[in-house]
């Protein structure tokens, strides 16, 4: 279909009773024409019954060549190019609600994921292996389903047949991994005594490997939902509505957070007593929770079929091969803005990754003095729970501190600007991660003190300032570095920055054994972190990271390989 936004112009005036609606995607007239406000129509016949298009048809011949191909490219880009109306707050809420549910998954994974490991059999030292499922996601997962998801021609769209699917595969690993034990139990597993347990023979072997196959399963099928998710967001919002949308998205990572959260700071088997433990109960709504939020997306979120169209990343005579291959080009022609931002990005979730994978154990162990590996029934077992379930509320007073923030956030990058605030965000995660190390409970005492656990809670929770930071910012960066110099490849692109997190998480899994095997003790890991978040704040200010953002200097290296 032609659009015919300028040419109205060239027919006789229209009047009311002379019009005639069929309904069609929505074009729009110019204010010159009869019609001011968007209309939904596909034929408008006027006095002599003949339509605009057959109009247009035989107007051609008279046409100059600029008129052609004016009618061309404005056809070409009614199918190809974002949708340009902005979107009102109430429709920015809908579109990224799916990311609520995501980090909702996020939240009980990473509240009580490395603790459930521990009561599994796996040793504390071992536990950032399994957490190896978040980076090879992000590697593998990440980059394949960016580009199906950019070559997709599903009529529902390119991004939302992989949110639904994505949606079922998470589904069905949060109430595997949940379930681990009773499974394993069923097939074999049994409970020795303490005494009896080595790192090679827990009793619990069918169990475990289950827990991490489905753990593993959890982040994979977690990230064939955010990357589109992401890339959908960048493909219906205006341009200039993409910082608004990063803003809204860190909104619903906190949100998410904050429920997820909060759940796993309950005793959900007071409420649910049919279920086993509070484990499954926590997974369980997770789930609910992911179906529904990934629902409203879906069902409020309108894309163009793409069935007809061949002018997407793949072409018919291209494979997923040569788009990697395309891939690979794309990263070593990318504009120099993003490969800047995507050094400070990866100093910064390595810090992100430590908190990910020892939260809960720190608080157990360190604050609470507690262990996961003694009898159930034992007052140090019950110490570690109770330390699970603090970590978990200094989780959700950061999920809190996030969605506040978030909302302050776009208002305060507008006045000192995103460079400045992303740096201070990158300062507030190294001061808090490498203050963790002094946070520790006396022997001889029953429970930490009140001091304590105050200090404990607050300093997990100040580290919302830089989760919102990091969930917007960086995003939005690169997003306008990325549609200024490749506008079609914005999903590809997207996966692409996520290296930036997946690979200092592959970092931390590696590293962190032996730096628990050395010390013992789980809190100089998060040491690390923040002194590796200290270090790209001092990278953020040495390459200018949003800095120079207006500068001259600013877009001609926008442009730069």
């Amino acid at each position: 279909k032609v659009s015919f936004c300028s040419e109205m112009q060239k027919f006789p005036k229209l009047n009311a009773g002379d019009k005639k609606i069929v309904k069609n995607s929505g074009s729009q007239i110019n204010p010159g024409a009869v019609h001011s406000e968007p209309i939904d129509s596909e034929v408008i016949t006027d006095r002599s019954g003949l339509t605009i298009e057959t109009k247009l048809e035989e107007n051609q011949d008279n046409m100059t060549i600029d008129e052609r191909e004016y009618l061309v490219a404005d056809d070409h880009a009614s199918m190809s190019e974002p949708s340009t109306s902005a979107y009102s707050r109430r429709r920015l809420l809908l579109l990224v609600a799916a990311m609520c549910g995501i980090q909702v998954c996020y939240a009980v994974q990473i509240g009580h994921g490395s603790a459930t490991l521990e009561l599994l059999g796996m040793p504390t030292r071992w536990v950032s292996v399994a957490w190896l499922a978040g980076p090879l996601s992000g590697l593998i997962v990440q980059p394949l389903v960016g580009v199906l998801s950019d070559a997709c021609k599903s009529p529902l769209g390119r991004r939302r047949p992989f949110l639904l699917s994505g949606c079922v595969l998470t589904t069905i690993a949060l109430l595997l991994f949940s379930n681990s034990s009773s499974i394993g139990m069923y097939l074999g597993d049994s409970v020795l005594p303490q005494e009896a347990k080595t790192e090679s023979n827990t009793g619990t072997e069918i169990g475990l490997a289950i827990g991490v196959f489905s753990f593993f399963l959890l982040d994979f099928s977690i990230q064939a939902i955010q990357g589109p998710l992401r890339a959908l967001i960048t493909d219906v919002l205006p341009p200039q509505q993409h910082p608004q949308g990063n803003s809204y998205l860190a909104l619903m990572v906190g949100a998410g957070n904050l429920v997820g959260s909060w759940l796993g700071s309950l005793n959900l088997y007071r409420y649910f007593p049919f279920f086993r433990d509070n484990v499954q109960i926590l997974f369980a709504l997770a789930a609910l929770v992911l179906c529904v939020a990934v629902s409203i997306t879906v069902v409020s979120v309108k894309e163009e079929s793409t069935e007809d169209n061949t002018d997407g990343t793949l072409n018919q005579n291209q494979t997923p091969r040569t788009s990697l291959n395309e891939a690979w080009t794309l990263m070593r022609n990318a504009p120099r803005p993003f490969w800047q931002v995507f050094i400070v990005q990866f100093f910064s979730w390595y810090g992100f990754f430590t908190l990910f994978v020892y939260t809960s154990i720190w608080v157990g162990r360190n604050v609470y003095l507690g262990d996961s590996g003694v009898q159930a029934t034992s007052d140090q077992r019950d110490l570690y729970a109770e330390g699970v379930r603090l970590g978990n509320i200094g989780l959700s007073a950061s999920a809190l501190l996030t969605i506040i923030y978030a909302s302050q956030l776009p208002s305060l990058v507008e006045y000192f600007g995103e460079g400045k605030m992303f740096f201070f965000s990158l300062l507030v995660e190294g001061a808090a991660l490498s203050s963790l190390v002094f946070l520790r409970g006396e022997r001889g005492q029953q429970s930490p003190s009140y001091f304590l656990r105050v200090a404990t809670v607050f300093n997990l929770g100040v580290l919302g300032i830089s989760w919102a930071s990091s969930m917007s910012i960086p995003w939005s960066l690169i997003g306008e570095a990325v549609q200024r110099t490749n506008p079609e490849q914005v999903g590809l692109f997207t996966t692409i920055f996520n290296a930036s997190q997946s690979g200092p998480q592959m970092l931390v899994s590696f590293i962190s054994p032996f730096i628990v095997k050395l010390t013992n003790d789980v809190s100089f890991v998060m040491l690390s972190g923040g002194l590796m978040a200290f270090t790209g704040a001092l990278l953020a200010v040495y390459l200018k990271v949003g800095f120079a953002k207006q500068s001259h200097e600013y877009r001609q290296a926008n442009g730069a390989a």
